[in-house]
């Protein structure tokens, strides 16, 4: 198939054609153009007697080929890996064909504002592509540009480990890219510091109920939200670093935020989640995916609801995505999705 970019009166698409007497696959189009999958560009198709156009509105997108030539600092080039993996995640969970997608850098897209991706799904029957998940993300390693020092030195590392590994694990890949995020510097002016002590050598602990690998730090477990400490700081010790609100791991609900593992008391309802400081009771800054006040918390009878506020991006629960303004009853362990930041509500 052949594909261009052609850019007319200021909007900007991206065009493949489809050979002679090749199918539409009509369930996967409805899937695309349905709103649900935020990664995935809509597409519209304009067919020819024996043949057909795809066409998806690239307008103010770059390429990722094109922004992986900028200098990137360590936590950029590790967040653009991070948020590659989170993308395989959502995808997976909508039961979307990787092979469908197409993985070239060039037909990957980057909003350059707040550096979401978006990808674009080829809804053609019998058409596959053969790249697989981990060619891109070495790919990715092997093309990005970062500046010299820690930068470079993180590129390596990840460079060297999909080079040695042919069948890539994502979850493996995941853990790699967790270490190097966590790596914490001392402060110049209080080498003492209370987030980071100079004995503290690991930057990770095991969760002892579900075993999964956390930050140091962690009150709660962001997988399985158990509490971790008791008044007096990690399973009793003193080096408990932070205050320790009453209440929370004891009775009421909160949540925790599944990117950076932040937990969030939510003290009393209607509880707005939103980018506007001023309308939400919890601010998500700086991410332009998320409405002013995207959703809202309330309580009814001592069940727990979720309201989505008519966003642009939709919310979604369990991985459905809700109607704007319908309540969605949330329990223990609920997952839901502003977007695309997700997070886990938890009672206790």
């Amino acid at each position: 198939m052949k594909h261009r970019i052609e850019t007319k009166y200021e909007t900007t698409c991206y065009f493949i054609k489809s050979r002679r007497h090749q199918q539409i696959d009509e369930a996967a189009l409805r899937k695309i153009n349905s709103m649900e999958i935020p990664c995935l560009l809509k597409v519209n198709v304009l067919k020819r007697k024996q043949s057909f156009r795809l066409i998806y509105n690239v307008t103010g997108l770059e390429s990722l080929k094109s922004i992986l030539q900028n200098k990137f600092t360590k936590e950029g080039f590790v967040t653009i890996l991070r948020e590659m993996l989170r993308l395989f995640q959502l995808l997976s969970w909508k039961y979307m064909e990787f092979s469908k997608i197409n993985f070239d850098l060039d037909s990957i897209f980057v909003n350059p504002y707040d550096f979401s991706l978006y990808f674009i799904y080829i809804p053609i029957c019998g058409w596959n592509n053969e790249v697989t998940e981990g060619e891109l993300l070495r790919s990715i390693a092997e093309k990005c540009q970062c500046s010299p020092g820690e930068g470079a030195l993180c590129r390596k590392t990840i460079c060297r480990y999909l080079q040695t590994h042919t069948s890539v694990s994502l979850v493996e890949f995941e853990n790699l890219l967790l270490k190097k995020t966590e790596t914490k510097s001392l402060p110049e002016q209080n080498p003492v510091s209370k987030t980071v002590k100079i004995t503290d050598i690991r930057t990770e602990k095991e969760c002892p109920f579900c075993k999964r690998t956390i930050e140091q730090d962690s009150i709660f477990c962001a997988y399985c939200g158990e509490r971790l400490t008791d008044e007096r700081g990690n399973f009793g010790s003193e080096s408990f670093i932070g205050t320790v609100c009453i209440g929370v791991g004891k009775c009421g609900p909160y949540m925790v935020r599944s990117s950076t593992g932040e937990q969030i008391t939510i003290p009393q309802t209607p509880f707005g989640i939103g980018r506007d400081r001023k309308l939400c009771s919890y601010c998500i800054k700086g991410n332009m995916m998320i409405g002013r006040k995207h959703a809202e918390l309330t309580i009814d009878g001592g069940r727990y609801f979720l309201r989505d506020n008519n966003s642009v991006n939709h919310t979604y629960v369990d991985g459905q995505r809700i109607d704007a303004g319908k309540q969605v009853e949330l329990f223990n362990g609920t997952r839901f999705q502003l977007a695309n930041e997700e997070f886990v509500f938890f009672i206790k």
